[in-house]
């Protein structure tokens, strides 16, 4: 779509933020398909991610599509993207400033990909968008840009736990993406 392709470019010249244009090898504008059932949505682009320009290709990419996997999808079915198009330095959390400075870009990419479904991955996409944090908004239907929208845990989230927790989380991302897949039925 022309209109996509525009909205890329433009947010590929964006320097809204000084502090991520300063260090940004690349903008990470997101990909898949239009009209998808589901889109995927995160904080922001890693390392990894801001070299490739593509959204999760690292380690939380690979188990982000183990996820997209498990639910009978292949990743070219659903579209992926992220709250924020640049990587914040040192991989901290983006600032409220970046995440208002990239939500027109945001909106008006959920606008033109027109997902059925949304799933926020994380407690930043969560917060900001809802409005709650992950624990209180993962295991319920919330509407995010006039779409249904789940909260769940980020794969780097999953990554980082250990043990028993790791075992619980990543059944709780089970449980939410059944809540999904039961809707799309």
């Amino acid at each position: 779509m022309i209109e996509l392709e525009l909205l890329k470019n433009e947010v590929s010249v964006c320097t809204k933020c000084p502090e991520l244009v300063e260090g940004r090898i690349q903008t990470v504008f997101g990909e898949g398909p239009l009209n998808p059932d589901v889109m995927f949505c995160g904080e922001s682009p890693g390392k990894t991610e801001a070299e490739q320009g593509k959204p999760f290709v690292g380690q939380a990419g690979c188990l982000l599509s183990n996820i997209i996997s498990a639910c009978g999808w292949k990743r070219e079915e659903v579209y992926i993207c992220n709250c924020i198009r640049c990587r914040p330095p040192k991989n901290r959390n983006p600032l409220q400033s970046e995440l208002k400075n990239c939500y027109p870009f945001l909106a008006k990419q959920v606008s033109l990909v027109n997902p059925k479904f949304i799933v926020l991955l994380g407690s930043v996409a969560s917060t900001y968008l809802l409005g709650i944090n992950i624990t209180a908004a993962r295991g319920r239907w919330h509407t995010c840009f006039d779409r249904p929208t789940i909260a769940t845990y980020h794969p780097a989230f999953l990554l980082r736990q250990g043990g028993e927790d790791s075992v619980k989380y990543k059944k709780e991302v089970w449980q939410d993406m059944k809540m999904l897949l039961a809707k799309l039925k």
